[in-house]
């Protein structure tokens, strides 16, 4: 077996390289950081809670904050709610067709917040969370928790118009 022997221009070369592997590497941290908008912008997004019984549905009010993550800081305030009634596709047996039926005792909620945060290029950020399309988001307010879907994200700069994703 041969002994590796190193001299001082190995060792110089192989400085250099890990110095360009650290700079290259610090050019895409800063690139990733120039791709989120540290600017807040106004973030308007609906939420649908799902087949809530109607008899203990505790309503919620337009103009309440509310905390939608599991820590403390992400506050969003209630826009607007919108109460349907619930509906579904069931397969119907005698048929054996799929119909679309409606519950008499249940509620589909659609809730309309409005936070700030930043927008970036996969996500909109809001806290410390990612939003994105279809994730469950929890709400929690005085005296009611529940667990909806996100439908639908507006992001508006202060002095802009809106556009939705």
């Amino acid at each position: 077996m041969k002994k590796i022997k190193f001299n001082l221009i190995d060792v110089l070369i192989i400085i250099v390289i890990i110095q360009c592997i650290m700079y290259l590497g610090f050019l895409k941290v800063k690139v990733d950081k120039k791709k989120i908008n540290p600017q807040p912008v106004i973030i308007n997004y609906k939420l649908k809670l799902q087949n809530q019984d109607s008899e203990i549905f505790m309503p919620l009010k337009i103009n309440d904050i509310i905390k939608t993550s599991s820590n403390e800081k992400d506050k969003a305030t209630i826009k607007n709610v919108e109460i349907v009634d619930y509906e579904d596709t069931v397969l119907n047996k005698t048929e054996k067709k799929y119909v679309v039926t409606k519950f008499p005792n249940k509620l589909d909620v659609i809730i309309t917040l409005e936070t700030k945060g930043i927008e970036s290029d996969d996500a909109i950020i809001i806290g410390n969370n990612k939003i994105l399309i279809g994730e469950k988001v929890p709400i929690e307010g005085l005296g009611y928790s529940y667990e909806a879907w996100v439908m639908e994200i507006e992001c508006k700069k202060e002095h802009e118009k809106e556009y939705v994703y």
